[in-house]
């Protein structure tokens, strides 16, 4: 997982929402693509500030969540901006043997998983 996670600054990135089941938790995510990932397309300098894509990080086998206090925040879509509204900027995101940790300005959230993948959409919508 980690090969696919290259080219990707999460640092840049935002949390959209997210939604838990009985054991699988969905981030959504508006992710900074850098220069040279597959998925690198060339941006309008003035009105954009680099390449972002949404994503749908899922984690399966989902244990110990701590730092969500509600199981589902849907994305909201800002019809006049044409895009997600942010939920907050990402400052920390660590996988490490089954563990994360996601760190935003105002949540810390942490928890142990099976499994995860990581899509990245080529549309400009969740939904």
């Amino acid at each position: 997982m980690e090969d696919k996670l290259e080219g990707l600054d999460f640092t840049e990135s935002y949390l959209l929402g997210w939604k838990k089941t009985s054991n699988t938790l969905l981030l959504y995510l508006d992710i900074f693509i850098e220069e040279g990932h597959e998925k690198f397309e060339k941006f309008e300098k003035k009105s954009r500030f680099g390449c972002y894509k949404l994503g749908i990080f899922e984690f399966d086998k989902v244990q110990s969540l701590q730092g969500l206090e509600v199981h589902e925040l849907q994305p909201t879509w800002d019809q006049k901006l044409k895009e997600y509204k942010d939920i907050e900027e990402i400052n920390f995101l660590e996988l490490s043997n089954g563990y994360v940790i996601f760190e935003t300005d105002n949540k810390k959230i942490a928890f142990d998983y099976s499994s995860s993948n990581l899509i990245i959409l080529d549309s400009s919508r969740f939904f």
